[in-house]
């Protein structure tokens, strides 16, 4: 992506972005964590999935929320509809990058 894209971007569009990244990446790498470490509530939880300790590690959220637990999948679609903003707000230099990269 080029400066000139970066610079063009309001600053408080590209703040709120970064803002929004950090926050998304902790609530991700927390999950991660957890669940790689064997966190012993991310075992109980994997235990009722009945599928194993494996999937864990290849997990889907809002699916296995709503199929699998029957419980809320509120918390995986707030995610995912956060990361949609982050992809909105930083959208010019991803179309930056994607014409860099196809030209």
């Amino acid at each position: 992506m080029s400066v000139t894209s970066i610079q063009t971007a309001r600053p408080s569009r590209r703040i709120g972005a970064w803002t929004l990244q950090g926050i998304l990446a902790t609530a991700f790498l927390a999950a991660g964590v957890a669940k790689l470490t064997g966190a012993p509530f991310m075992v109980d939880l994997f235990a009722q999935i009945g599928v194993g300790q494996w999937f864990r590690f290849v997990t889907g959220a809002v699916a296995t929320h709503v199929f699998i637990l029957h419980t809320s999948p509120v918390a995986a679609i707030v995610l995912g509809l956060l990361n949609a903003v982050v992809v909105y707000l930083r959208r010019d230099e991803l179309a930056a990058f994607l014409r860099r990269v196809t030209a």
